[in-house]
Formats: C-alpha cells, structure tokens, sequence
C-alpha cells in the first residue's frame, strides 16, 4: 500500500505544553473579552500523539529514500456499530497503544466538546494504582515491555522511549512511597 494510517488511542492532537500556551495566551490575546477559559476535568495527558508522529516521519524518510522499504503497517482505534471499543479502563482498543495506554496510570480522553483535539488523563486512584500494581518496579517492569513492543513494531523511536520510560520512573503512588519509607 502507498499510505499508512496509524491512530492513537487517549492521544490528542495538541500536546498539553501547547495548550495552556493557547488558552493562558493566544486565545485571550487575539479574543480580549469575548474570551472565556474553558474548564475541563483531568490532567493534561502524557500521552502524546507526537511520539507516533516522529516515528511517522522517519518511517516517510525512509520510504522516499527506498522504496522498497515497507513502513510498519496501519493500525485502527477498533470501533463497532459505531462505537469505540474500550478497554475496562475506558481507553480505546486497537490502534498504536503506547505504554501510556497499555500499562496506564490514568484513563485518557478529551479534555471537553471545545476542546476536542486536546486530550487529558484522569488519573486512577490510588487503591486501584496500588491494585493493578502492588509495587513500583512492576510498573516499571511492565512499562519496560510496552516500550520494547511498541519499538520492535515501530511506532515509537529509541530517544522518545527513553522520555517514556524517565515519565514512568518519576511517577509515584503513596503506597509505592510507604513502602520506601518501610
């Protein structure tokens, strides 16, 4: 095939740095008093689309300069009768999941109808983080394979696994801290 179509699911289009740079600047500047600050629920995501991007663009570099050389495949968010599939988290199923979306902190979604294109994370609680993982080095350890999955497929480059992986080891949980204290 002469396209690929890579979607991502919990990742939106603008990366949070972005956006607060637009509601908190561009949009009151060029707005003035007709200008309102949306409110919305959750946290702005880690969750990055950029990363697939990057990826996107050097398997298009490679593509132009060898054209025999085959981009990894397109991968689809999976929707019936209309519907986006969710996993028990309510993040989408299919698609490229990055480690955010395959070992997750939080659930990932849009921020608000007005901000469709900006996606937030809704961080889980701490009883079910302390549920799903008793201790920090089984997140990390399972972060660690969502990274090496998603490289081997190709949809995230090595200097981006590395932020990926120093998000998840700067993440903490009071029971991972109360246990450090132990």
């Amino acid at each position: 095939p002469a396209f690929r179509l890579w979607e991502v699911p919990g990742a939106g289009h603008t990366p949070g740095a972005d956006v607060v740079y637009q509601l908190d600047f561009l949009y009151p500047r060029d707005l003035g008093p007709y200008y309102t600050r949306p409110v919305f629920d959750g946290d702005y995501s880690y969750n990055s689309s950029d990363y697939v991007i990057r990826a996107a663009l050097h398997h298009m570099n490679e593509w132009i300069e060898n054209e025999r050389y085959s981009p990894p495949p397109s991968t689809y968010i999976v929707v019936e009768d209309g519907v986006i599939k969710r996993d028990r988290y309510g993040n989408a199923l299919g698609g490229v999941r990055l480690p955010h979306v395959e070992v997750p902190i939080a659930s990932y979604g849009t921020a608000s109808p007005s901000l469709w294109h900006t996606h937030v994370m809704r961080k889980f609680g701490n009883d079910q983080l302390a549920e799903l993982y008793p201790k920090r080095e089984q997140y990390i350890s399972a972060v660690k394979s969502a990274i090496r999955r998603v490289r081997t497929d190709g949809y995230l480059l090595a200097e981006d696994a590395e932020g990926v992986l120093q998000q998840a080891q700067d993440f903490r949980t009071p029971t991972w801290e109360q246990a450090q204290t132990r």
